[in-house]
């Protein structure tokens, strides 16, 4: 049996919030900004390419649109 999924609409999204995430924080949306790539978000995020591309349905050489939403998870130590 699968999760349920909650689709969000009318969402608005904080350019001006922090942009560390939360020591406890197990899922961060990015909105990409342009010339972003999945290696220079995995980079950025202390991840890797295949974890970002797999929560996110892509290939690891995917181009992102800026403005595109990308699911980033890690563990929380």
């Amino acid at each position: 049996k699968s999760a349920p999924c909650i689709l969000l609409s009318d969402c608005v999204l904080d350019k001006t919030a922090l942009k560390q995430p939360a020591a406890n924080a197990s899922l961060i949306v990015k909105s990409a900004e342009q010339k972003d790539t999945v290696w220079n978000i995995a980079k950025a995020y202390n991840t890797s390419p295949a974890v970002i591309a797999s929560a996110n349905k892509i290939d690891e050489r995917s181009d992102i649109a800026a403005g595109q939403l990308i699911l980033i998870p890690f563990v929380c130590r």
